[in-house]
């Protein structure tokens, strides 16, 4: 493999970095599997859950032979299930996916670490720049360098939502001809 050179001297060259940015590509297409500092807390957790299975099989067996092994499946059986639901659940929240409905029960900083996640996960880099418990902002930029500048208000503040959305607006349009600026 040949070394890239870039006529920049702020873009990085070295081979870890260009690793970095090959392995950041694939992620991002999806063609790259987690690293392992990803995955060990799961492993771990998965052989603690089997580990514990197994002692109480073990006891459950010297204490009631054949019934107590039969207990011990059927309390896997349920449980596996509905366990796997809640992570299923709580994965796909840390993932930045939620419903309407658990957005409509979230609290304001709630919903603003909601609002982190969806960004995230969209390829945003995501400042939370809320200074005080009233003040809720977060600032977030895009790698083709566009910014975006997110405030929350309370709920409490709903009557002057109703006069912004009576307040007559401009939207910039593509240049056509009647002009870039055109009332909606």
């Amino acid at each position: 493999m040949t070394r890239l050179r870039y006529p920049d001297s702020s873009v990085p060259t070295s081979r870890r970095s260009l690793r970095r940015r090959r392995v950041a590509e694939l992620r991002a297409q999806g063609r790259y599997g987690p690293e392992l500092r990803e995955v060990l807390p799961s492993f771990v957790g998965l052989g603690l859950v089997l580990l514990t299975l197994l002692l109480l099989a073990g006891r459950l067996s010297h204490a009631f032979g054949a019934t107590g092994l039969l207990m011990c499946a059927l309390l896997s059986v349920t449980v596996a299930p509905a366990a796997l639901r809640l992570r299923r659940r709580a994965l796909r929240r840390r993932r930045g996916r939620y419903t309407a409905q658990e957005l409509a029960r979230l609290d304001d900083r709630g919903l603003v670490e909601a609002t982190t996640r969806m960004l995230e996960r969209d390829g945003w880099r995501v400042a939370d720049l809320s200074l005080r418990k009233g003040d809720l902002h977060l600032y977030a930029r895009d790698r083709h360098g566009r910014a975006l500048d997110v405030r929350f208000r309370p709920a409490v503040t709903a009557d002057e939502d109703a006069r912004w959305l009576k307040a007559p607006r401009w939207t910039m349009n593509r240049p056509g001809p009647r002009g870039s600026h055109q009332p909606p």
